[in-house]
């Protein structure tokens, strides 16, 4: 029942719902979100990828995408409360903007096979020589070792 006293359908008590549930979400203040402060790096590429970087900006991080000049980026679905920057990692002014975004960040999350880090200098190894409290994750398909960890299906 409304405050009149009328009895509501099923999709108008939908709609009172979900405008509860927005007006609640918007009332929430940046100081309760448990990543404010965060910053996170997040190299474009498939779904586990982008999917981890929009769960850590919906609970208040700060997530940086770094796409390819050429890219199909698939901002649209999962690029919620993300910032994108397009840049040519194999030119050098690229990866100077690279590091010295990996230099200030919190989290660095990529999606490519096993090497191809290393070979733009964007190594765990030099990245966490430069910035030590930089939590380096790795999210591909096929994982870093094993049979399938270097080849494409």
């Amino acid at each position: 029942m409304n405050k009149s006293g009328k009895w509501l359908s099923p999709s108008e008590k939908l709609k009172l719902y979900l405008l509860d549930v927005l007006t609640n979400l918007s009332s929430l203040r940046e100081a309760e979100m448990a990543l404010k402060g965060i910053r996170v790096i997040e190299f474009g590429g498939l779904a586990p990828v982008p999917f981890c970087g929009m769960i850590l900006s919906d609970f208040g991080a700060n997530v940086i995408r770094v796409d390819r000049t050429k890219s199909f980026a698939d901002t649209d679905c999962m690029g919620r409360g993300k910032q994108s920057i397009a840049i040519d990692l194999k030119q050098k002014e690229g990866l100077n903007i690279v590091h010295k975004m990996c230099s200030k960040a919190d989290v660095l999350i990529e999606p490519f096979r096993p090497g191809v880090m290393e070979r733009l200098g964007l190594g765990a190894d030099k990245l966490l020589a430069d910035n030590p409290r930089l939590v380096y994750a790795r999210i591909n398909g096929f994982g870093q070792k094993g049979p399938l960890a270097k080849g494409r299906t």
